[in-house]
């Protein structure tokens, strides 16, 4: 299963629309998660220029006060979403994966700035969590938190906040994923004249679709 994420930050004109669906084309994308599109609404026109499949659906969160929003667009043929959800911060969506008849959940997340927001989309997903049957969980997107200082550099950022940082991390070990290791660049956001930088983009999958995904990995050679 294929999954693009892409934080665009502010889907703009053209070129951002073109880059997309070139991606999603070369990398045979299966589901497209975008975080601050800075949008109010999608229609199945936008979401059809972003994606090559001509049988697709979506999902979106919009954007405040043209800050953050999401979206979800993916290709009925091989992802049968048959239940979804959207709540503060993110979209989840719960469906077979129909080239295994796999069932995962996938949730894009923007999570606020705010440490109570956070806190509650954290609390949010837990319970979500705890409530599923489905083993296979894999969340991406702008977790807009570090997991070790170290993962934050900047003037402004001399006194980390560690206690938000141990409960980011033992968030994510009550919610049993794996934080997936990143090639390129080791920050994803990086104030424009470089004084700031930070990693808050991140792909974190549990064991059952780490299992899976090397037997999917396997048969594809």
């Amino acid at each position: 299963m294929n999954i693009l994420s892409y934080n665009i930050r502010g889907m703009g004109r053209g070129i951002k629309w073109a880059s997309i669906r070139n991606l999603v084309g070369k990398l045979k994308v299966d589901l497209l998660c975008l975080q601050e599109t800075k949008r109010d609404s999608f229609d199945k026109a936008a979401c059809q220029a972003l994606s090559r499949h001509p049988d697709i659906a979506w999902e979106w969160h919009p954007a405040v006060n043209t800050a953050a929003g999401l979206l979800c667009v993916w290709n009925n043929k091989n992802f049968q979403v048959d239940f979804r959800i959207f709540e503060k911060g993110f979209i989840m969506l719960e469906g077979v994966w129909l080239v295994d008849m796999q069932r995962v959940v996938v949730a894009n997340i923007y999570a606020p700035c705010d440490i109570e927001g956070k806190r509650q989309l954290w609390q949010s997903l837990s319970r979500r969590k705890i409530q599923s049957q489905v083993n296979c969980w894999y969340l991406v997107g702008d977790f807009n938190c570090v997991r070790h200082p170290s993962e934050r550099m900047g003037s402004n950022h001399s006194n980390p906040d560690t206690n938000l940082i141990a409960k980011f991390n033992d968030w994510l070990a009550a919610m049993e994923v794996d934080d997936i290791p990143c090639v390129g660049k080791p920050f994803t956001w990086v104030r424009p004249n470089g004084s700031c930088k930070s990693k808050l983009d991140r792909v974190l999958v549990s064991d059952e679709w780490l299992t899976r995904l090397n037997k999917w990995n396997h048969r594809s050679i």
